[in-house]
């Protein structure tokens, strides 16, 4: 029963992290013995709740299944128009949900870009690192969006995601105004993702797409053809999601 209740913990823990974690921070946070806490992670991930990564364990398929769950008409209708845009694009292509407070990764189609990883399938991010995030809070006015925001608005790693309160709300309006939003090296350096809205029956955003490219080399041109891409596979999901609904 203890073992039981610890791995569970561990779950709960990986939860809401938005990066990799080590067993040694595992065992720390969670107050476990070392020798325990690498036990259960090596159960965890043996049965998929857990995945290796750059630098420790992010979250596994099976904690993923879980949100697929809760909406999988989503999951079904944008697998095949994600891999289509895959095909189209040649570039890692990915679509995310909201998550409480968090950007949410849920299906992710890799392309042949040199990216090895960002932002991988099941990666909660603060809504401010990428243009995702901002369209998944898009529909809710000022006010709300000020209570919220404060408490999940974080520094991106290259430090160039907006953290101002102001700031993050206009840019939010100013993505959805314009259909979509283009954000270079908020989250890694050279790398530039590009997102558009899904809409769900009543016209409100219920998950986005991004592309993921490399800025090397991306002339405006492309990017704007990215753009085009981008809004084409987010529309078509939203019209398969209205003649499901």
């Amino acid at each position: 029963m203890r073992s039981l209740v610890r791995g569970l913990d561990v779950i709960e823990f990986m939860r809401g992290r938005e990066t990799a974690v080590s067993v040694r921070e595992i065992a720390v946070a969670l107050d476990l013995p070392r020798t325990s806490a690498y036990d259960i992670v090596a159960t965890l991930r043996a049965h998929g709740w857990l995945a290796a990564a750059k630098g420790g364990y992010i979250v596994g398929p099976r904690l993923i299944r879980h949100h697929e769950d809760a909406d999988p008409e989503l999951v079904r209708i944008s697998r095949p128009v994600l891999a289509a845009l895959r095909d189209d694009t040649r570039e890692i292509v990915q679509l995310s949900i909201l998550d409480g407070e968090q950007n949410l990764v849920v299906l992710r189609e890799e392309g042949l870009s040199r990216i090895k990883i960002v932002f991988p399938v099941g990666t909660r991010t603060p809504v401010n690192w990428s243009a995702s995030g901002c369209f998944l809070i898009s529909d809710l006015d000022d006010a709300e969006l000020r209570r919220r925001l404060p408490s999940s608005i974080r520094p991106s790693p290259t430090g160039k995601a907006p953290v101002a309160l102001n700031e993050v709300i206009r840019e939010i309006r100013r993505f959805r105004t314009q259909g979509y939003g283009v954000k270079h090296s908020h989250v890694h350096e050279h790398v530039a993702m590009i997102a558009a809205p899904v809409l769900d029956h009543g016209g409100r955003c219920c998950a986005a797409v991004t592309i993921v490219v490399y800025e090397a080399g991306l002339s405006e041109r492309r990017v704007q053809t990215l753009v085009a891409a981008a809004r084409r596979a987010a529309a078509e999901i939203s019209q398969r999601l209205a003649r499901h609904s």
